[in-house]
């Protein structure tokens, strides 16, 4: 009878912490909203606006997101994996510092893969697990949806338009 009652409590206590856990993945995965890229890309800018007209402009050449638009997007896998470019990197080490994130979270991301939404092209870094998993599952040309956050972009030579980093934290098939 003892017995039976440890071990009645023994399975109580392990189907309340793997409830615990699995609620846990569900909540931080619900903050991520359906979207795409051209959108995030146009939230961020009605933004940024008033906070680019204050400033001169022409003197911004990266702006850093406040708002990391936790997004969920649809894209296809293109492949070709890289090392993150020298442009992406100081843009990450950027955000880092302003928005004091922990470098043991930003050194996870060593190459970036290429994705495509419509007709346009982005070179999105992903953490290495992640990576070495879509290598691994995903074959080239096929859709996935990938979670990711705006952390801001860098403006393009001799223009206006910023070109946007996004950073993928996880994937579904």
């Amino acid at each position: 009878m003892k017995k039976t009652i440890q071990l009645l409590l023994l399975l109580t206590f392990v189907s309340i912490f793997c409830a615990t856990v699995f609620s846990q993945k569900d909540k931080e995965q619900n903050k991520y909203k359906y979207r795409t890229l051209s959108e995030i890309t146009l939230l961020n800018r009605e933004n940024t606006a008033e906070i680019l007209r204050k400033s001169k402009i022409e003197e911004k050449n990266d702006f850093i997101s406040f708002d990391l638009f936790y997004s969920r997007v649809r894209l296809q896998f293109i492949g070709n994996p890289r090392p993150v470019s020298s442009d992406h990197k100081e843009l990450i080490k950027t955000w880092t510092k302003l928005q004091n994130v922990d470098e043991k979270i930003t050194n996870l991301y060593e190459n970036e893969f290429l994705f495509k939404e419509c007709d346009k092209e982005y070179w999105i870094p992903m953490q290495k697990k992640v990576g070495e998993a879509i290598l691994k599952e995903v074959k080239t040309d096929n859709m996935i949806t990938l979670f990711v956050i705006n952390i801001g972009g860098r403006r393009a030579a001799m223009s206006k338009e910023y070109n946007w980093l996004f950073l993928s934290t996880e994937f579904e098939k």
